[in-house]
């Protein structure tokens, strides 16, 4: 008799157990929670419960880096906090510390408030890669928020790159002033790997004006460029006076080619162009017409690099000794280069010397107002 109600009692204690363990019961947590119903990754391979505690039977297996939705978040009897998660594989019940919000970006800039700690992971915990001072500019690519829901920002800073906090830094793009870098005549196969590669260590969105032979023959470069953040418009199809400049519709009848082409490849349909050898003195009034009642919108620049004729290194100080009248004219340098070895050689200096003038990077854009040759 004894032995049954102590086998009563077990029975009625372990029930109670379960009870307090459900989700049911503490779903007022859901309501303030900050991640319900928002995507976040897998930071480590973890089992899928049926409930919220490790009793629970496990109904699969979760990979590190997989994508998923959490749809309540719960703190089990045992103070335990645990997430209900789904995607269209699983759902089922994980615990919080392995779910992780992280949301890509455009490119967007900050400025330190304070002197700050890039780290090699989101957490004060994690290694120092490089302590930066106040007011440093930095390019921001990724935005993550930790299981405690504190807010990092994957920051590149010259050749480092790593996590810091959000609270540490404050908007800096109203304060930068813009400049504008642009590249003609690729993508190469010499150096237009090469060149992506520079501009996304030191997190510079800049503009490609492409020749229609170059992207048919490069395509995963032109993709690249667009999934890396830059602009990217038409050069042409020729790059031959005597055939670009040719008759009335010449130049519209190749941009129409380049800009299929480049649709084509990577999806976008820019209205951007630049004109072999700028716009003046070889296009004429009538290609100009033409050009613009089909929608294109006709880019020169006002800081000529001199890049095809420097091959040393020498464009960078001449670019750069540009600067201070483009400045008195209350104007953005609208720096054009080109696609080629010794360009990118040296554009980590051009890059630099830029920066330290207080200027940040950015493409063109379509809403933007041409800047044409007077």
């Amino acid at each position: 008799m004894r032995l049954r109600l102590l086998l009563l009692c077990f029975i009625s204690l372990a029930a109670v157990l379960l009870f307090l363990e459900r989700p049911s019961d503490v779903q007022a947590s859901s309501a303030v929670s900050t991640i319900i119903n928002k995507k976040g990754f897998i930071t480590k391979e973890t089992v899928v419960r049926r409930g919220a505690h490790v009793t629970y039977a496990q109904s699969g297996l979760l990979k590190a880096g997989e994508e998923v939705i959490a749809i309540v978040d719960f703190t089990n009897a045992s103070g335990e906090r645990w997430l209900k998660v789904q995607n269209t594989r699983i759902s089922g019940w994980i615990p919080a510390a392995a779910f992780s919000r992280q949301t890509s970006v455009s490119p967007y800039t900050v400025k330190t408030t304070v002197s700050a700690a890039i780290r090699t992971s989101a957490s004060s915990a994690y290694k120092i890669l490089k302590t930066v001072p106040k007011d440093t500019i930095l390019t921001v690519k990724q935005k993550f928020y930790n299981v405690s829901n504190e807010k990092w920002l994957y920051v590149q800073h010259g050749t480092t790159a790593g996590w810091m906090r959000e609270d540490d830094t404050a908007l800096a793009q109203a304060a930068l002033k813009k400049a504008y870098l642009t590249f003609d005549d690729g993508p190469s196969s010499a150096s237009g790997a090469a060149l992506l590669n520079v501009l996304k260590q030191h997190g510079v969105a800049a503009t490609f004006f492409m020749l229609e032979p170059q992207m048919r023959a490069r395509p995963d470069l032109v993709k690249r460029m667009v999934s890396e953040g830059h602009t990217v418009g038409c050069h042409g199809v020729t790059h031959d006076k005597s055939k670009f400049y040719r008759d009335s519709h010449s130049a519209l009848n190749e941009m129409t080619i380049c800009q299929k082409t480049l649709q084509s490849i990577s999806g976008v349909k820019s209205r951007l162009i630049r004109v072999p050898y700028g716009s003046k003195p070889m296009l004429t009034d009538s290609q100009k017409t033409a050009l613009q009642k089909a929608g294109f919108l006709i880019w020169d620049w006002n800081v000529d690099s001199l890049d095809w004729k420097y091959t040393s290194g020498q464009y960078v100080s001449y670019t750069l000794n540009q600067i201070p009248a483009i400045e008195r004219q209350k104007a953005s340098p609208v720096v054009v280069l080109h696609d080629k070895n010794t360009t990118v050689q040296y554009l980590h200096q051009l890059i630099s010397g830029l920066k330290t003038k207080g200027y940040g990077f950015s493409g063109l854009t379509e809403t933007m107002t041409p800047m044409l040759f007077r």
